[in-house]
């Protein structure tokens, strides 16, 4: 090997660190997402991980906002966090609840990306360093029935309505539970800055 081939591949091996994302103890992003619920007002977010590029020249990097509430690199998953409310007369009290939705696995695809956790891998809460991982084909009936539960849900739901998979997941919801229209979507994304200034 050239001398200068050798100092390039070097200096590519010692970069290559750097560019990685810094996974830090379940215990910090956990603390993180409790932190986001207090600021629902009582209510449920649901956050979207990035999708995998449509071609293999596009690397895939994951959404900041959700690796720093989950520290998960995957594509194509989803979080919902369910604020705690002490319930009155109309409305049952809720607790914490943070639910982790994973795409199902793909057999095919894992022969060239490497595999991947789904719902039904072995330890996956362990692996993950959240409470409930469910597939994402749940996710809509899940927020559905705690819709049913508390319909004044409808009005204190939090994502990020320009994305499409909120977008259609808010439709769902609409023709679904019988709403005259599409319940508008608070954005998260207002709520996370305020959070994230806060250094570990």
């Amino acid at each position: 090997m050239k001398p200068i081939a050798r100092v390039l591949l070097s200096l590519l091996l010692l970069a290559t660190p750097v560019l990685a994302l810094e996974k830090q103890p379940a215990s910090d992003y956990h603390a993180r997402r409790v932190h986001l619920s207090q600021t629902l007002n009582g209510g449920v977010a649901v956050l979207f991980a990035n999708e995998e590029p449509l071609t293999d020249f596009d690397p895939f990097r994951q959404d900041s906002d959700f690796y720093y509430l989950t520290g998960w690199t995957e594509p194509g998953a989803a979080l919902l966090i369910q604020a705690p409310s002490g319930g009155d007369a109309l409305h049952p009290a809720r607790g914490y609840r943070e639910i982790l939705f994973l795409p199902t696995r793909n057999l095919r695809n894992e022969r060239y990306t490497g595999p991947k956790l789904d719902a039904a891998s072995p330890n996956v809460t362990h692996l993950t360093g959240i409470a409930e991982v469910q597939p994402m084909t749940a996710l809509p009936s899940v927020l559905g029935s705690l819709i049913r539960a508390d319909r004044s849900l409808e009005r204190n739901l939090w994502s990020e309505p320009d994305m499409p998979q909120a977008r259609a997941l808010s439709g769902w919801l609409a023709t679904t539970l019988g709403m005259d229209t599409t319940p508008e979507l608070r954005k998260v994304r207002t709520l996370t800055p305020a959070l994230r200034a806060i250094k570990d």
